[in-house]
């Protein structure tokens, strides 16, 4: 699939997502004493699903905040790399960790000795 078309389909996921939130006042009754039972069970359940997208696609949405949003605090590149790091792409990760580095994230540098073999 290429990146065009992950971008799309990235973006109908997440309006879906939202109309399913928005969607909450309109859940019915279903004979419950009290009608917010329904709506909490549902929202649960949304926030449980959204829950497993965002976790999914965590790769990407670090990513999307690093290039396009770019805060420039190192943090968002700390983050980015040691969930690289957990999915076993330590060389990416470690050019990630020197950037946040350069940015003066303090955790980077600890992070960056205990990760990457050459210990720049």
């Amino acid at each position: 699939m290429s990146k065009k078309d992950q971008n799309v389909t990235q973006q109908f996921y997440n309006s879906i997502l939202i109309v399913l939130y928005l969607g909450i006042g309109f859940i019915p009754n279903l004979t419950a004493v009290d009608q917010i039972a329904p709506q909490w069970l549902y929202l649960n359940g949304l926030n449980l699903i959204t829950l497993l997208y965002l976790y999914l696609n965590r790769v990407s949405f670090f990513k999307k905040v690093v290039e396009e949003l770019n805060p420039k605090s190192g943090k968002s590149e700390y983050l980015w790399a040691i969930s690289l790091v957990n999915l076993n792409r330590r060389d990416e990760a470690c050019g990630l960790l020197e950037q946040s580095k350069a940015f003066g994230y303090k955790d980077a540098a600890t992070a960056q000795k205990n990760f990457c073999s050459n210990n720049q």
